[in-house]
């Protein structure tokens, strides 16, 4: 393993994680790793696997603050356990690939505030900036060090039973052949299981984001409706000022039938003229 990072203090100082196996009511394996900050400065961490698969890491990247502690809870998941159960201590792809490694780095003042202002389910995308600032110089653009890393290595810890049923399996040769492809098939079953509860985690996380960005829409739609209203009420205030405004125009319409009356008023006025006229030419005709 690599020589202790001068950034934080690891426990289990040895640089080993282990995890105890155990049968009957099976169930993930946890173990911790405590994070110190005792470099002085404030720094992020994150934590990498080489079988993301099987681990669940918690928190896998943070902050901390001067002398500052963490417990990093590093679960190796159900189907992964049973996994292991099945092969037994003396499989030799137990020891391969799942390693560990703790990355440090110290960050500036302005750079911690900054990030420690953003909600914590939302860091991600700050995080990824914060790490990829880093170059092999020793410096980044935010004027940050460069990474520290330690080595991890994974030890599993079998129940005495595994042991046992693991040499008596063996000595027995090759004749259950059948069986052990059975127990494989039943494994790979097994690893599904956990491969579809990571990916039901994702789809979770996947989920409450879609929530939130419909509870943002809701609030949108919400004040368009109430920007709506105001308009159509500024509408009808208009209109209802441009009839009191222009009323005595449209009234002038009403003065277009006042002279209707007043032609057929007129109209009366020369026929009573001409039946009076007609009335004296008949008197005058009568009396000659």
């Amino acid at each position: 393993m690599e020589a202790a990072s001068k950034l934080l203090e690891l426990k289990p100082s040895n640089g080993v994680l282990r995890f105890e196996l155990r049968r009957g009511n099976v169930g993930p394996s946890t173990s911790v790793l405590n994070l110190t900050n005792t470099s002085g400065k404030r720094l992020a961490f994150k934590i990498k696997t080489t079988m993301p698969q099987w681990f669940l890491v918690r928190p896998s990247q943070e902050l901390l603050d001067v002398d500052e502690s963490v417990d990093v809870s590093i679960e190796l998941i159900e189907a992964e356990v049973a996994n292991l159960l099945e092969a037994g201590p003396n499989n030799n792809e137990n020891e391969r690939g799942a390693k560990f490694m703790v990355q440090s780095k110290i960050i500036d003042d302005e750079e911690y505030a900054r990030i420690r202002q953003v909600a914590a389910t939302a860091r991600q995308p700050e995080y990824e900036k914060l790490w990829y600032t880093s170059n092999g110089n020793g410096s980044s653009s935010s004027g940050s060090s460069a990474k520290q890393n330690t080595k991890m290595s994974v030890e599993y810890i079998f129940p005495p039973s595994v042991s046992t049923s693991n040499t008596s399996s063996s000595s027995s040769g090759r004749s259950s052949s059948n069986n052990d492809q059975g127990n494989n098939t039943k494994a790979n079953n097994k690893m599904s299981v956990g491969a579809l509860r990571v990916e039901l985690q994702n789809l979770q996380s996947k989920y409450n984001q879609v929530m939130e960005y419909t509870a943002h829409l809701i609030a949108e739609r919400d004040m368009l409706g109430s920007r709506l209203e105001v308009l159509q009420g500024n509408k009808e205030q208009l209109k209802k000022v441009h009839e009191e405004k222009y009323g005595r125009g449209l009234g002038g319409g009403g003065k277009k039938k006042g002279l209707s009356s007043n032609d057929f008023t007129l109209f009366t006025v020369l026929f009573v003229a001409f039946c009076a006229f007609a009335c004296g030419k008949y008197i005058r005709i009568s009396s000659s």
